[in-house]
């Protein structure tokens, strides 16, 4: 298993390349970048359900432990993800927002992502599935992260703030878990397990598209959520004002 799990750094790692990075690498104005969040918000929840899906197909125990770890790690950053929401926006979207068509392309990849639970034939391919989500993880988060950092928005925000950077040093799948040595994949099974790396890597790789076009175009809202970071958080590059407009609004 260790060696499919350096086989999908491998293939996820090419992700940094993604025009989205670049873009973001460039800070843009965080009134523009936190419209990312619109086309994430599916996917907070749908992660969730991803992780707590393949556990509870898991039967074998000691693959489970593995699995059980990535999902209790994971748990709860939903909640985090809707503490950003109501710092950009004021609240959460209702139903309609959320499935609004301009949000399509973001859910279809969601539902891609979610299929690859049902895919799974073995508890061995359950295990991998969150190596290859979590090598994704590696890839997004730290540059979306960088660049909020860099805006003055680090400590203001949970999923994509300083918050989440700590929680993800200290997962375990980023940390060369022992136990995924002692795991062995027949011929077969690495040949599935590498396929379904890659179907994830070109779901990220489309997501990642997404998100650019997203930080790429302005909205009707934008002028609204510079004026409420302003309000909020204060002049940039001050976190103890973004602390304050965090506690402020929970």
């Amino acid at each position: 298993m260790i060696h499919l799990q350096a086989y999908a750094a491998a293939q996820l790692g090419e992700l940094a390349d993604q025009a989205l990075f670049r873009t973001l690498a460039a800070d843009p104005a965080p009134a523009r970048s936190l419209q990312m969040l619109r086309h994430l918000t599916f996917w907070s929840n749908t992660f969730q359900d991803i992780t707590r899906l393949n556990l509870a197909r898991v039967s074998d125990p000691e693959l489970r432990k593995i699995v059980q770890t990535h999902q209790a790690e994971d748990a709860g950053h939903d909640a985090w993800f809707n503490d950003d929401l109501r710092l950009a926006f004021g609240g959460l979207p209702d139903v309609e927002a959320v499935f609004d068509s301009a949000y399509l392309p973001a859910r279809e990849v969601c539902y891609e992502l979610m299929s690859e639970v049902f895919l799974a034939a073995s508890d061995l391919e359950r295990v991998a599935l969150p190596i290859a989500l979590e090598e994704g993880g590696k890839v997004f988060l730290p540059r979306m992260i960088a660049h909020f950092g860099r805006v003055g928005l680090g400590s203001a925000l949970s999923a994509l703030g300083t918050k989440h950077a700590e929680g993800e040093a200290a997962h375990t799948l980023h940390n060369d878990d022992e136990a995924l040595r002692t795991l062995h994949l027949s011929p077969h099974a690495r040949e599935r397990a590498m396929q379904m790396v890659d179907r994830v890597t070109a779901a990220f790789r489309r997501f990642a598209q997404i998100l650019d076009r997203a930080v790429g175009e302005p909205t009707p809202e934008e002028a609204a959520v510079a004026e409420r970071l302003r309000e909020l958080t204060g002049l940039r590059g001050q976190p103890r004002l973004a602390d304050a407009a965090v506690s402020a609004i929970r």
